[in-house]
C-alpha cells in the first residue's frame, strides 16, 4: 500500500490506543475473505493464518504527505511503546 504500513503485534489494540492518544491515525483494515459473507460458504475450514493476521495487524500511516518530522515522531512513539514492558 502507498498509504499504510502494516505491523503485527499481540498488543495491537493497546498500540492503536497509545498512538491515537499521541495523535497518530491507525486502522484495522484486514478482513479475512472467509469471514466475509460472500466467501463464507466454506465455513468448515480453519484459516488460522488469516485469522491470526487480522487479529494482530495494525496499519500505520506512510503516505507521501508525511513530513520527516512526523515520520520521526511515529518512530519515536513506536520505540517507546515497544521498549516498555
Amino acid at each position: 500500500s502507498n498509504y499504510f504500513f502494516t505491523v503485527l503485534t499481540d498488543r495491537r489494540n493497546d498500540l492503536a490506543l497509545f498512538l491515537r492518544k499521541s495523535g497518530i491515525y491507525t486502522t484495522f483494515r484486514y478482513h479475512p475473505l472467509h469471514q466475509i459473507k460472500l466467501f463464507s460458504n466454506n465455513n468448515d475450514h480453519k484459516y488460522n493464518g488469516a485469522d491470526n493476521f487480522s487479529q494482530r495487524a495494525l496499519n500505520l500511516p506512510i503516505h507521501n504527505s508525511l513530513t520527516d518530522r512526523e515520520i520521526d515522531f511515529i518512530c519515536e512513539k513506536l520505540h517507546f511503546f515497544f521498549s516498555k514492558k
